[in-house]
């Protein structure tokens, strides 16, 4: 039997999805290589802030175990990947921006406690 339109699409979809999680896997895969040496020592580290980043981005090579395409960052290319993934261990400057609190418009309810 023929899959209708819809499945159809959703399995292309899903083809993307997958063919784009190997192609990631391949760059994290290259970009741990090059970490190495700075996550070997990650629970040992003397500065907890340290400790706690380096141990995330080890986290961050680790694929799910129920989700085969949990690698895939769908949008980003090889150039964005390495600019903002964590596998790259980026950095980047905040630029903060302080505004009168008049100014500010909220379009949801803040948070109870902050």
């Amino acid at each position: 039997a023929e899959l209708d339109a819809e499945t159809q699409q959703l399995h292309r979809a899903y083809a993307e999805e997958a063919a784009c999680a190997a192609a990631h896997r391949g760059l994290a895969r290259q970009a741990y290589q090059a970490q190495v040496p700075a996550l070997s020592n990650a629970l040992q580290h003397p500065d907890a802030a340290e400790r706690a980043y380096r141990c995330d981005q080890l986290a961050s090579y680790r694929d799910h175990p129920f989700y085969p395409t949990a690698r895939a960052k769908a949008g980003l290319d090889a150039a964005e990947l390495r600019h903002y993934a964590p596998e790259f261990a980026p950095t980047f400057t905040l630029r903060w921006l302080a505004i009168p609190q008049a100014l500010a418009q909220c379009t949801s309810a803040p948070p109870a406690e902050l």
